[in-house]
């Protein structure tokens, strides 16, 4: 039984995911095996690894069984492992030769934890290519982040605990935007313990990792929208671990995707979420009643402009979507 795990979800990217293995393969800790999971490619991305497992015994290729999609690729990664410890990688990522072997001495005999953290640099196309080397914030609350969207690791940052992990609910198959925001959040809630360690360092190809924040607007994406913070929400009160920070951040990701839906031209979404929100309890009465008059009035000439600039004034700024999170913090 290896002592590490990795595990990637593959679509169609049959160079990178071969550069992702090759990474593995040059590690300087020689006991862990790969199990990677390919989502219907049409690029010969599942031959490619196929054709490289025979040469490792470590590597191990699958094609996807259930719904397409990343988290169910990495739900059936997960169920083929065996490691003691677990690491989500991108296909497109890159492990630091000293990767493994430095993290597993970081978490050594932490049996406190449940899973360890750990920084990465950007690059485009090898390591040291781009001067971006990305440093975890320090937060007395990773939660908060979560919801603001300000993501604190990435997907392969943490190493896990595999015993922790078979305690979480797997990745939800369902949900196709904010994934990692989601399994985070949940991890966090459920009083999953961790530690965030300087080093070793990963890289996070730069090219193809978009901030949720910049993916285009449609109606699947805020569908999506929708579904993580309705459990988001569910979550924090089944837990009881609401915060003033955490409502307000809430509140705000209510508002952007109503006003987002105002914006697609579907008024009634908009109000409907935006009722929602009160009847979650995330906003004021008042805060409602303001919000539904911009909603109904948004497209109406001179009207619309007059609501906006009302609001700025008469709203909290925490509310509105660009605000840093360490001055919503400030003021919450």
């Amino acid at each position: 039984m290896a002592v590490v795990s990795i595990i990637i979800p593959n679509r169609n990217r049959a160079k990178l995911v071969v550069e992702a293995l090759e990474s593995l393969r040059a590690q300087t800790f020689p006991d862990w095996e790969a199990h990677v999971v390919d989502d219907d490619s049409t690029d010969g991305s599942f031959e490619a690894v196929t054709s490289l497992s025979r040469v490792d015994a470590r590597i191990h290729s699958h094609r996807r069984r259930g719904q397409r999609g990343g988290n169910t690729c990495r739900n059936e990664g997960f169920g083929y492992s065996s490691g003691e410890w677990v690491i989500f990688l991108d296909s497109d990522d890159l492990l630091s030769p000293g990767c493994l072997e430095g993290r597993l001495r970081c978490v050594e005999g932490r049996t406190e934890i449940d899973f360890g953290v750990f920084p990465h640099d950007h690059f485009e196309s090898t390591p040291g290519d781009l001067d971006d080397a990305f440093e975890i914030p320090q937060s007395d609350d990773y939660v908060a982040s979560l919801l603001a969207f300000d993501v604190p690791w990435q997907t392969a940052g943490p190493l896990w605990k595999r015993s922790s992990l078979s305690r979480l609910e797997p990745w939800d198959p369902d949900l196709k935007s904010g994934q990692d925001i989601d399994f985070h959040v949940r991890a966090l809630v459920n009083g999953m313990r961790f530690q965030i360690f300087d080093a070793p360092r990963f890289y996070v190809r730069q090219a193809s990792h978009e901030s949720v924040s910049r993916r285009p607007m449609d109606r699947d994406y805020l569908e999506h929208r929708e579904k993580l913070m309705a459990r988001a929400w569910d979550l924090l009160n089944q837990k009881n671990q609401w915060t003033p920070l955490r409502r307000v951040l809430v509140a705000r990701l209510h508002w952007v995707v109503s006003e987002s839906w105002r914006i697609l031209g579907d008024e009634r979404r908009a109000v409907d979420l935006w009722t929602t929100a009160l009847s979650r309890q995330v906003i004021s009465r008042v805060t409602y009643f303001q919000g539904r008059l911009f909603l109904v009035g948004f497209e109406i000439p001179v009207v619309g402009s007059a609501l906006r600039a009302f609001r700025r004034v008469i709203w909290p700024p925490e509310m509105r979507h660009a605000l840093p999170l360490e001055r919503i913090r400030r003021r919450v």
